[in-house]
């Protein structure tokens, strides 16, 4: 039997089957094929002339796909609602702050490290320009840029982005300018290799857009040289929804592009790298099924992170099958993958991001006056009236604080 003939097979095989046993198939594609899930396939192996196959995108699998989305954003969506109502977050603060106080385990508060986010993404994302500049490769291994001058000057610029980034974690007023030079880089590729194969890395452009707005963060140097780099306060709102929609709807991109419509594509990648461990479980899959599987896996996911539903526990559910590739994929995976660990660091810490954005306003906005009572008017008599409903007197004394 032919690959495409397996395939087919494959679909209309899932295609007769009830919904339940799609979403029982992608609940194992989840666990069983995380390198599948995390890998890009087209790194790995040559992409055909096609970015994806018309007959695998006018299939049973397509729509299967989309049930299974909308009844995993519901499911999300009616646990979000009853943790809400039954205070799910603050039992679950109340059983586990005790048991890490227990062990001596001190967290840090999240808010604490909000300041520091933009650095860390800058920085990760700055390691990936360089060694792909270097190599002659737009963003991926599989943009290869040829030896001419337009292809060398567009390789030239990651590498000035690249350090411009890094500039921009000492002297905020580097990092506007760098990330606004990553996203044209971006609209550029786009032109050269066409819009596909560029938005399957669209997170890179919600990384500028996170940079943009968020800045270097608060700083001492920002402060010396009035304010430049500090963030953008009207647009910080959207900061974190940025990335981690931009994030979220790249791994839909690449779940479709690379595995369920150009299943082809992955079946050579799983004959290089025989990630189908399904055969030792009670339920094996054939590798055309655990294709089906790992895509479905990996859609409903960027889906979940899309919408903003559980962002944090859908970033630790991406965090296993991006970490567990690394021994089998090597230093090209860990490479192309740094700027997603940086996102997913920001999604785990930030969530849905107000408080990101709460913290960087108050971290950055300019000193205030705040009225302090003198002794005189804490000492002033109430008249008989109550002590907490008498008028204060006027206050005079001011202190200037942060």
């Amino acid at each position: 039997m032919s690959q495409r003939s397996a395939v087919c097979a494959a679909s209309q095989h899932l295609s007769s089957r009830p919904l339940w046993r799609a979403v029982g198939l992608a609940a194992l594609a989840l666990l069983s094929s995380a390198p599948t899930t995390s890998a890009h396939v087209r790194w790995f192996v040559p992409s055909p002339a096609r970015p994806i196959d018309p007959a695998d995108v006018f299939s049973g699998v397509t729509i299967l796909t989309f049930v299974a989305i909308g009844a995993t954003l519901a499911l999300a969506w009616v646990a979000a609602r009853l943790a809400v109502r039954w205070r799910l977050n603050a039992r679950a603060r109340a059983l586990a702050l005790p048991l890490l106080r227990r062990f001596a385990v001190d967290l840090p508060r999240p808010a604490d490290m909000y300041p520091w986010i933009p650095a860390v993404l800058a920085l990760h994302t700055a390691v990936l320009l360089f060694v792909r500049g270097v190599e002659r490769q737009l963003f991926v291994p599989n943009l290869a840029l040829p030896y001419t001058l337009p292809a060398g000057m567009l390789a030239l610029g990651e590498i000035v982005v690249a350090f411009s980034l890094v500039g921009g974690i000492a002297v905020g007023a580097l990092m506007r300018p760098a990330a606004l030079g990553l996203a044209l880089i971006g609209l550029f590729g786009m032109v050269y290799f066409g819009p596909l194969l560029i938005i399957e890395h669209l997170y890179l452009f919600g990384i500028a857009g996170f940079l943009f707005i968020a800045g270097r963060g608060p700083s001492a140097i920002e402060r010396v040289v009035r304010g430049a780099g500090r963030p953008h306060v009207p647009l910080l709102p959207y900061a974190v929804p940025i990335l981690r929609g931009s994030f979220g709807l790249a791994t839909m991109i690449t779940g479709f592009t690379e595995k369920l419509w150009n299943r082809d594509l992955a079946l050579a990648f799983l004959r290089d790298h025989p990630f189908n461990v399904t055969a030792a479980t009670p339920f094996p899959l054939s590798d055309a099924q655990f294709v089906i599987g790992a895509g479905l896996a990996e859609v409903t996911l960027g889906a979940l992170i899309l919408v903003g539903l559980w962002p944090r526990a859908a970033a630790l559910a991406a965090w296993v099958p991006f970490n567990l590739a690394v021994p089998f994929l090597g230093a090209q995976d860990v490479i192309g993958h740094l700027p997603i660990y940086g996102i997913l660091l920001t999604i785990l810490l930030c969530g849905s991001g107000r408080a990101f954005a709460a913290t960087l306003r108050r971290e950055t906005e300019p000193r205030h006056h705040r009225v302090l009572p003198t002794p005189a008017a804490l000492s002033a008599p109430s008249y008989g009236v109550a002590a907490s409903s008498r008028p204060r007197p006027r206050i005079r004394v001011r202190e200037v604080v942060r």
